[in-house]
């Protein structure tokens, strides 16, 4: 077939060197069909848009050694982004590569798509690879991140397939553009025993003070995800919250966080607390708004103060915050002799005396660090997301209750906040249901497992009901079937170390696979006589063994994670029930956490974001490195 005759450009329109490589097919009036652009040397068509850009990115790569009138790197302009879907001059594998690093860097960075557009984005990826066309922001949503997505959910949605109990917490919030916000995660021990938590997502809810509507949207997300079994729920406590749990049938949990933070108000708020509080305040807030007082602090810490305190800053409390106040409080009485130095010092003109404490006031304020130094140790410990927390609830409130037992030389103050922190920590958990997954927990954990810090009557309730969930499982074979082999006691060199044992293994079969004798012992149990099988144990019997077993083991100071993984063949049905306790944490931190993230997805260069946007960023950024 004969090619077709090229045209050239019209010269007198023709302002680029380009040109003279290309132009345009002759129709069958001898015109040129301007709606495409053909190159003269191989024939590449591209369609006519007036724009030479993408007409010199084809000759410098498929004709380099014919451009001759290629322009200089110091003459040439800044090539700009190509959107997404036009002719790129640079494709495959490596271009598919970057464009998903860019949509990973904004999820990570929670960064508006709008930045991979800027200018100064658009330099940085081209001073990298000036061929690469930066895809628009729609593409980058709708397709990469969107991508990113749908992989990470159906990576996350097959290990919760293989995941027999989930717990979840839950939090509500308002977003910046005032849309009412539910999250909620998901805690559960995988196959490995490795502690997990991810959050599922996070969606707009109508009403969110109705208990109906939370229940629906947490019916909707167990759903969507294949949770098979009712989870346990961590709550902040809140009405509708604890109202949408009973809806659902489900056991909820109180943060034990935010009862902490709710009994320390209370102390708090106490005529003498209250006042000491808020002059420190008033201190803290002068010398943050004035650089003359900050600047004299200074100084008097360079000569009064050890090595360690000279260049530390007074501490602004959040009120709703207790261990802020603590630590504002524990700051200033550090720092005590430089800030009366600097209140007494000419330089500051404006009086301060007036907001130093008083004798009475100060020795107020030590007390008051006092009380709350073990609540803040207290709060440390249920805030760790690697170990499991449910199980830490009734140990720590026994703590708290030891660490404040009111005593004879303490001073009215201290009565007073002790007592006010005791009477909430001995109302907390009075739900039956709940009080006895935390007597459940509390057992199964390696260190508290003798529960010494129960009473008798609730050391008997705690090994009653798990006995009968070890029967439980055995007799609906919610486990496999299972056969107790025959164990025995490792000798310690370290009496203080955990128990060890060694499990007698059968020896295998001497039959090759495929032998009739290799299948024998499938007939066992039809061929067993009355007698011998009245001797097979019943589902009690065996949890009764398994139950002896393991109140016989001292407790360990240790990983409960790592320590049941390591007798797992031991306790087949225990070590199953302990995944189901162990993963519930006892604090809504996790849901609250991803709320703050949230607060940056939506500022307010985002607040246009549909929520189904929102929901795979937080997804993506909260879980993208485990699930990718």
């Amino acid at each position: 077939m004969e090619e077709r005759r090229i045209m050239s450009f019209p010269s007198r329109r023709a302002k680029s060197s380009v040109w003279k490589y290309y132009g345009f097919y002759e129709n069958e009036e001898g015109k040129p069909e301007m709606a495409k652009v053909i190159c003269k040397m191989c024939r590449a068509e591209y369609k006519y848009t007036g724009n030479t850009s993408t007409l010199a990115h084809h000759l410098a790569r498929a004709h380099s050694d014919m451009y001759v009138d290629r322009p200089s790197a110091s003459a040439s302009a800044k090539p700009q982004p190509i959107k997404q879907g036009s002719n790129l001059s640079f494709q495959g594998e490596q271009s598919f590569h970057i464009t998903k690093a860019i949509g990973e860097f904004l999820t990570a960075n929670l960064l508006p798509v709008s930045t991979a557009s800027s200018p100064k984005f658009t330099n940085l990826i081209w001073a990298l690879q000036p061929k690469y066309a930066i895809p628009d922001q729609s593409h980058l949503m709708d397709n990469v991140i969107d991508e990113m997505y749908s992989e990470c959910k159906t990576n996350l949605e097959k290990e919760l397939q293989q995941t027999v109990d989930v717990a979840v917490t839950t939090d509500t919030w308002t977003s910046t553009s005032d849309e009412n916000m539910l999250t909620v995660t998901a805690h559960y021990i995988n196959q490995d025993w490795i502690m997990k938590q991810f959050v599922l997502q996070t969606r707009t809810v109508e009403e969110p003070d109705s208990g109906e509507n939370v229940a629906e949207e947490l019916r909707s997300v167990i759903t969507e995800w294949g949770i098979t079994k009712n989870p346990t729920v961590v709550t902040d406590g809140t009405s509708n919250a604890t109202h949408a749990s009973q809806i659902l049938e489900w056991v909820n949990i109180t943060c034990l966080a935010h009862i902490l933070n709710d009994a320390v108000a209370r102390a708090l708020s106490l005529d003498e607390a209250s006042k000491v509080v808020a002059r420190g305040r008033k201190l803290v807030t002068y010398f943050h708004k004035s650089p003359l007082a900050t600047n004299a602090l200074l100084r008097k810490q360079e000569t009064m103060l050890p090595d360690s305190a000279k260049s530390l800053k007074l501490i602004q409390d959040v009120p709703k915050r207790w261990n802020t106040t603590h630590d504002m409080l524990t700051r200033i009485l550090l720092l005590k002799p430089a800030i009366h130095a600097a209140c007494l010092d000419p330089v500051i003109k404006y009086a301060t005396k007036h907001l130093l404490w008083e004798s009475k006031e100060q020795t107020a304020a030590e007390e008051i660090v006092q009380v709350l130094e073990p609540l803040k140790t207290a709060a440390a410990v249920l805030c760790e997301q690697k170990s499991p927390t449910a199980s830490l609830i009734l140990p720590v409130i026994a703590k708290i209750k030891n660490q404040l037992t009111t005593r004879a030389n303490d001073s009215s103050l201290t009565n007073k906040m002790k007592t006010t922190i005791v009477a909430d920590m001995n109302k907390s958990y009075p739900e039956k249901q709940t009080r006895a997954l935390l007597l459940v927990a509390s057992a199964l954990d390696c260190r508290f497992k003798n529960l010494n810090f129960l009473s008798e009557t609730e050391q008997s309730e705690a090994h009653n009901i798990l006995l009968n969930e070890v029967a439980t499982c055995i007799a609906d074979g919610s486990v496999d079937e299972i056969e107790y082999l025959p164990i025995k006691r490792i000798k310690q060199e370290d009496p203080s170390g955990p128990v060890g044992y060694e499990i007698e293994c059968p020896q295998p079969s001497s039959s090759a696979p495929g032998d009739a004798a290799c299948y024998d012992c499938w007939f066992d149990d039809v061929n067993l006589s009355k007698e011998d099988r009245a001797k097979i144990p019943s589902a009690n019997e065996k949890a009764l063994i398994e139950m002896e077993r393991y109140t016989a083991e001292e407790q360990h100071r240790g990983d409960a994670i790592e320590w049941w993984k390591a007798r797992e063949m031991l306790y087949p049905v225990l070590s199953q029930i302990a995944k189901k306790y162990l993963c519930i944490p006892a604090t809504s931190v996790p849901g609250e956490q991803a709320f703050s993230t949230t607060g940056l997805t939506y500022s307010q260069q985002r607040k246009c974001l549909e929520s189904s946007n929102v929901d795979k960023l937080i997804f993506l950024n909260k879980n993208y490195d485990e699930l990718k």
